[in-house]
């Protein structure tokens, strides 16, 4: 039996490589030694004789290697040719970009597959690896184990609390990369956020990280500074925030150098946590308490099982009574968190995920379904609303990632449902259904918190208007449902403009892509054991570490291009060129009508400045370049509500008959909209409020 033949390791093109390094060394000692050499280039050139006998012109299997060296020997000292001549010249450099063009596509398959392991499919290490090994004999400059391929860390710094382990990572790496890269001058603002998540269903673990983003970045993802693991909060918080106050005030003190060697000044934005956390951090009284209020020094009081919090004219705190303590009643001990140069105040807004969305309006759907039977309401209704939520699921656009759902499964509504359902679909299936007095005052709490989300409205109404609204709004929940509704989330909402007044636009103090962020935080851990060393691994791997930044996040994308029309003559003086059937712009997807019916339309100023509401049947690239839409408008619109003002304040409309097919500029619209079928008067229009 044959002996197998053992593996090359050396393979022709790096042989090919060899054998023109050899050819090239000859030629330039020949004419130095012409004797001397002949043995050593032989020599050398007889090992790779049979790599390529056409490139190289050597004979292959001769008996006599002297002969082989003379042919080459003979092409190099008498062939005059001068393109030979600079083919041999020229091989050093062909070999060094080979080289190049090697290491190039090696590095981009190694980045493919760490892209492809670790955020597309999340895949395990034993897999990977496997993966390496049949991936071997093609590529053997892989590695073959997924921790080489992944830069898996072989260690985490662990500090063990009172009640847990503490892992800190750092804002340094971080912010010295975004600053370094970047023409970003001026200064960076950071968000943080602090709040606990459970790590399993079936155990007290719980996350504790702190988080933080770049606020005047636009699309800057969150990225971990430290992260808690224990049965409880982190114990003793002085220990907990120590390393992250100490770096924090370096930053503040010193700030960075960007790219173009100019000084960036570093600031707090703001600290993002819903109620108990906000509390903790504070280490003022929770949200139950009668001081509990992190804006004004009311006092609450104790009403059917409540802490009720009745008074909206109340002294409003300050920085410097708050670190002096002068409300003792709301003080439990000093925070850490006064040795950093902030507003500990201002710095806390009020977050409108936790307080409006998972608060207020969730509240309101509880107490109709099952509260107080003077305000509930009956079975049927409920039915009704739910079978009127059920058949809007088909009309709900992209850019919303859940549809609505029955209120049946109420208890499992995320923050992004209870939002859609305030700014969007309440209006529509409450109407005609529940009682005047409560669709009224819904009517109050949609219509200022819409506004409080849109920068044009804010400039259009002011905060002050939205401020009257809301405590009208407070006042009539008193009436309806009682003074025990009068509780913590609804007497915070009192202070929300004095926010929206520093930050502005609610979403500028939001916790939901925090949210999302602590999700993607706790698929990280997979077994129980080691969860901080789980996921510090898991975040390096996927450098995940490195806030991802799009700077170009307003870039235009036209996709699906198609030639099916229709192409009317409706401006001669537009030539068409392409058409598609989809745009992206400003974070908005439009479609045509015919790739996806909830995505194609948009609200359009015309040539009066009317507000009209499009359906979009085709879009062009015109051969300058221009982009425009084909559609139809809506020619009848009409007010939805007219409490607390008509709908049409907010582009708001019920519309109805299409007209004939029109050609509209891109730079004419005004934003996107949600358009819902409305029984038989037609649809309503709801523009979609970031988009405007």
């Amino acid at each position: 039996m044959s002996k197998r033949k053992p593996k090359e390791f050396v393979g022709a093109r790096q042989k090919s490589r060899r054998a023109l390094i050899a050819s090239q060394q000859f030629a330039q000692n020949i004419l130095q030694d012409k004797d001397s050499c002949k043995d050593t280039v032989a020599n050398n050139l007889s090992e790779y004789a049979q790599v390529d006998s056409n490139t190289f012109n050597i004979i292959p299997n001769c008996d006599n290697s002297t002969s082989s060296l003379e042919i080459v020997q003979s092409q190099t000292l008498n062939n005059t040719d001068c393109s030979d001549t600079s083919s041999i010249s020229n091989s050093p450099s062909s070999s060094i970009s080979d080289q190049d063009d090697s290491h190039q596509e090696n590095t981009k398959l190694c980045q493919q597959l760490v892209e492809w392991a670790t955020v597309k499919h999340k895949i395990t290490h034993s897999a990977l690896t496997d993966l390496l090994h049949i991936l071997s004999p093609y590529h053997p400059e892989l590695p073959l184990d997924s921790r080489t391929l992944l830069a898996t860390p072989n260690s985490t710094d662990i500090v063990t609390l009172e009640t847990g382990q503490f892992c800190y990572f750092g804002l340094k790496n971080v912010i010295s990369k975004i600053v370094s890269n970047s023409s970003i001058n001026g200064e960076i603002q950071l968000c943080f956020n602090v709040d606990g998540i459970p790590l399993f269903k079936s155990s007290k673990s719980q996350l504790w990280p702190i988080l933080c983003s770049i606020k005047n970045i636009p699309c800057s993802n969150p990225f971990t500074v430290a992260v808690f693991c224990g049965k409880s909060k982190p114990k003793p918080l002085n220990t907990f925030l120590k390393p992250f106050i100490e770096e924090l005030n370096t930053f503040l003190q010193n700030g960075f150098i960007n790219g173009s060697n100019e000084y960036v000044e570093i600031k707090v934005h703001s600290f993002i946590c819903d109620a108990p956390a906000r509390a903790y951090l504070k280490c003022t009284k929770s949200h139950t308490g009668y001081s509990s209020c992190d804006k004004c020094t009311v006092r609450g009081e104790y009403y059917m099982n409540k802490v009720v919090l009745d008074s909206l004219i109340s002294q409003k705190r300050t920085d410097e009574a708050f670190r002096q303590q002068l409300d003792e009643d709301h003080h439990i001990a000093q925070t850490p968190l006064t040795e950093l140069p902030i507003d500990l105040i201002k710095s806390f807004p009020i977050d409108y995920m936790h307080n409006i969305c998972l608060g207020i309006v969730k509240k309101l759907l509880n107490t109709w379904i099952g509260g107080p039977l003077k305000v509930r309401l009956p079975s049927q209704k409920v039915k009704i609303i739910s079978e009127r939520l059920l058949d809007l699921k088909t009309h709900i656009p992209v850019e919303f990632n859940r549809k609505p759902r029955s209120l049946d499964e109420l208890q499992y509504w995320k923050a992004t449902e209870f939002r859609m359902f305030l700014i969007y679909l309440g209006p529509l299936v409450l109407k005609d259904l529940v009682d005047i007095a409560i669709y009224e005052n819904f009517l109050a709490f949609h219509f200022s918190i819409s506004i409080l989300l849109s920068k044009k409205h804010i400039k259009q109404f002011g905060v002050l208007f939205v401020k009257d609204i809301i405590n009208v709004f407070i006042q009539h929940l008193k009436t309806i449902y009682g003074k025990e509704f009068i509780i913590y989330n609804v007497h915070l909402l009192s202070h929300i403009c004095d926010d929206v007044e520093i930050f502005g636009v609610l979403d500028n103090f939001s916790a939901f892509p925090f949210e999302n962020y602590l999700g993607q935080l706790k698929s990280l851990v997979k077994a129980p054991t080691n969860p901080l060393q789980q996921i510090h691994r898991r975040l390096v791997e996927r450098d995940l570490l490195i806030s991802k930044i799009n700077i170009e996040f307003n870039h235009l994308k036209l996709l699906l291009e198609h030639s099916r029309g229709p192409l009317p003559v409706l401006n001669k003086q537009i030539k068409y060129h392409k058409q598609f059937g989809k745009i992206i712009f400003h974070e908005t997807t439009l479609s045509v009508i015919t790739q996806a019916k909830a995505d194609c339309y948009c609200l359009c100023q015309n040539d009066k400045g009317n507000n009209k509401v499009i359906e979009i049947h085709n879009i062009i690239k015109a051969s300058d370049n221009e982009i425009y839409l084909i559609g139809k408008e809506f020619l009848y619109y009409s007010d939805l509500y007219s409490y607390p003002y008509p709908s049409s304040e907010l582009s708001i409309y019920v519309v109805n008959n299409l007209s004939d097919l029109k050609i509209w500029s891109i730079t004419r619209i005004i934003g996107k909209c949600v358009v819902l079928p409305f029984k038989e008067k037609g649809f309503v229009a709801f523009p979609i409020i970031h988009s405007i």
